[in-house]
């Protein structure tokens, strides 16, 4: 989802929130006048004022009955901002993280890091730290990388098409320079899907039931293969 479009949901979410609870407390206050309204009037045996009052007190009823289900609607609402905010922290940590690999790569004959030492390698020299964990994760770490492309050089995999090739994706990690391919990726962390960075640079975020389609296992040509 654009970055834009999600940061608008997020402020429209809140401000709808301090509308509701705006508008019972002013159902409350009004509930409560007709009450006081409504006892008043039967005291005072006029038949015309003890309509008005009961009408008063069926709409300031009606009112708070609306308001009450608002709630519940805003509360809900709320929440699915924060996991929308969320899954755009993750997002921007995954790219991090990506382009501190082509950053590592560039220092090192356009060879990516290694399975086993990928986060050590080029953190915190290319990216900061805590790149490595998405809110929504409930593991210690959250990302891992294609152990079918680590270690290997961009132009050792020339002939694939690098917009189907995952590098990084989202996992459920118990250490930081996790490495695994599609069975590891984290399914159910963004309502189903996982954010996963491509070859080629860009990030799509994926129904884990579409992962099958990317080139997890790539065809790799070492350099003596090539003469």
């Amino acid at each position: 989802m654009n970055r834009t479009l999600q940061q608008f949901l997020v402020n429209l979410s809140h401000g709808w929130s301090f509308f509701v609870w705006g508008f019972a407390l002013l159902c409350v206050i009004a509930g409560i006048s007709a009450q006081r309204y409504l006892n008043r009037s039967r005291a005072s045996g006029d038949v015309v004022k003890l309509r008005r009052a009961k009408t008063a007190y069926a709409l300031a009823a009606s009112c708070f009955v609306v308001s009450i289900v608002a709630l519940g609607l805003s509360i809900l609402h709320v929440g699915c901002s924060y996991k929308l905010q969320d899954e755009h922290k993750c997002s921007v940590n995954l790219k991090q993280l990506h382009l501190a690999i082509r950053l590592y790569a560039q220092d090192y004959d356009e060879r990516m890091p290694p399975a086993k030492r990928w986060a050590e390698l080029i953190s915190p020299k290319y990216v900061s730290a805590d790149s490595h964990n998405c809110p929504s994760a409930t593991t210690p770490f959250s990302y891992g990388m294609n152990a079918a492309v680590a270690g290997a050089s961009w132009s050792e995999i020339a002939n694939e098409d690098h917009t189907n090739i995952p590098v990084l994706f989202e996992a459920d990690a118990p250490v930081r320079s996790f490495s695994g391919g599609m069975k590891d990726v984290a399914k159910f962390r963004h309502a189903g899907r996982s954010n996963i960075t491509f070859m080629d640079g860009h990030l799509r975020i994926y129904s884990y039931t579409l992962l099958d389609r990317l080139a997890w296992k790539p065809k790799i040509e070492l350099p003596a293969q090539k003469r």
